[in-house]
């Protein structure tokens, strides 16, 4: 046992094992019904009615154990909604462009060699190249 550590940070009565399976970890966790109603009757629950526990892996020998968790979080130092103000930043004003105006499309001129299709029926154009 640590320095720090108390003797009632352990959680009686509970033991938690993991087992590996092919779907995963598995945290099994076993009550004895005795010894943990006896622990839980003596630990302060929070305002909402709760006891909360840590399962922790013990550095040296890697074992799981449960741990009494006895964080309390500090209420924050509000101040009166008389001083609170709000503070805003000043957001960039979006930049919009001009919209595009379509022009029509123009077609170019073709260049280069003009077929009549009836060449191809006439059997004068077979392989591209005009022979």
């Amino acid at each position: 046992m640590n320095q720090g550590q108390q003797q009632n940070d352990f959680v009686e009565g509970l033991f938690v094992n993991y087992q590996q399976t092919q779907f995963g970890t598995i945290v099994k966790q076993s009550f004895h019904r005795e010894r943990f109603i006896a622990w839980l009757n003596q630990q302060q629950t929070s305002e909402k009615g709760y006891v909360n526990v840590d399962i922790m892996t013990a550095r040296e020998s890697g074992k799981p154990y449960a741990k009494l968790n006895t964080f309390v979080p500090q209420p924050q130092n509000q101040q009166p909604m008389q001083q609170q103000q709000p503070q805003y930043q000043q957001q960039p004003q979006p930049q919009y462009q001009q919209p595009i105006q379509q022009q029509p499309i123009q077609q170019q001129p073709q260049q280069g060699v003009q077929i009549n299709p009836n060449d191809y029926q006439n059997g004068m154009v077979q392989d591209g190249t005009g022979m």
